[in-house]
């Protein structure tokens, strides 16, 4: 199996690939539990939007920071594409796939 060189493309999709990941996440779990958690109450939509009512601002943020987590994703996945490309092409679409599905 011949080793082929690493490309420059795919030297500056790795640190792209690795920053998208760590703060999608990060930005998730923030948005998730320090956010949602305030708002939402299980099995009572009534309070759940009284609550939601009382922190507009709060809401506003979350909404936010989940558009914010769908952009990171959308970059952690053309980054890893320009990655893996070189590769295996059926591969580097897999994250593809996934990401429009829904899983």
């Amino acid at each position: 199996m011949p080793v082929s060189t690493i490309e420059k493309a795919q030297r500056s999709a790795a640190p792209v690939a690795g920053w998208a990941h760590f703060l999608s996440f990060a930005l998730v779990v923030y948005v998730n539990f320090a956010i949602h958690d305030r708002l939402i109450v299980p099995d009572n939509p009534h309070e759940t939007a009284r609550n939601i009512l009382a922190r507009e601002q709060l809401y506003r943020i979350g909404i936010a920071g989940d558009l914010l987590y769908c952009v990171g994703i959308i970059v952690l996945v053309a980054a890893l594409y320009v990655i893996l490309r070189p590769v295996n092409r059926g591969l580097a679409l897999l994250p593809h796939f996934c990401v429009s599905s829904g899983s």
